[in-house]
This record gives structure tokens, sequence and C-alpha cells, in this order.
């Protein structure tokens, strides 16, 4: 029954099927408290570069993170989390880094209005979970 719910996700001319291949989910932390890297990509060109070094690494999908999902991490209020993450989507879009692959994908977990807004005006392509 779960591989029924397991479902391909067509995203412009690229199809996603979970079970015919694996995908490159490529993680991009830009929070102070990330577990994962440190804080390492707070500065907008540090994420971009992170962000094109793991397209050039082969991700096919680009996670975003602006609110740690860390166990007990205290929730993000909306303006802090646009302070964070719309920078980074924006230089994307100037620089057009999202054309120059197949697909870049932005997996949006939480997410706040205002981002969802800003990336289906920006023509991101979005995945919700």
């Amino acid at each position: 029954m779960a591989e029924e719910r397991i479902k391909p996700l067509k995203v412009k001319n690229r199809i996603f099927d979970w079970k015919e291949a694996p995908y490159f989910v490529g993680i991009l932390n830009v929070t102070p408290d990330s577990f994962s890297d440190g804080g390492e990509f707070l500065q907008v060109e540090k994420a971009v570069k992170r962000a094109k070094e793991l397209v050039e690494e082969g991700a096919d999908i680009i996670d975003i993170g602006g609110e740690s999902s860390r166990p007990f991490s205290d929730p993000v209020p909306e303006e802090e989390e646009l302070k964070r993450v719309i920078p980074i989507l924006d230089t994307i879009k100037k620089e057009k880094l999202y054309q120059n692959t197949d697909l870049l994908n932005f997996v949006l977990l939480n997410f706040h209005h205002e981002i969802l807004l800003f990336c289906i005006g920006s023509h991101f392509h979005i995945y919700f979970e």
C-alpha cells in the first residue's frame, strides 16, 4: 500500500519517478543554528556560491532552509525567514542559476506566505511536502 502513495512528480519537462531512480537533494541551510554546517551560509554570496556548487555536483533539487528543523528549535517569525531566504532566491533568479540545469527545485517544508508568493512570482518550481 505504501508503494501506491509514491507517485511520480512531473515538474516542467522532467519527471521524478521515485521508484525508478535516486535523486540528489542538495541541502542549503541558512540558519544560524544549523546542525549540519553551523551557520556557514548566512551571507547571500556564500549561500549562492554553495547553491552553484551543489548544482555542479549534480543536485536535482535544492532544499533551502530558512527555519531550523532540529528538535526543540524555536519557530522563526515570517519576517526573519524572509530576511534569510528571499535575498538568496532573488540572487539565484537574477543569476539565472535555475536555467543552467534541467531543473532546479526548491523544497519548502515549512513556509510562510510571502516566501511562497515570491517563489511563485519568480517561476521557481516548488514541491510541497
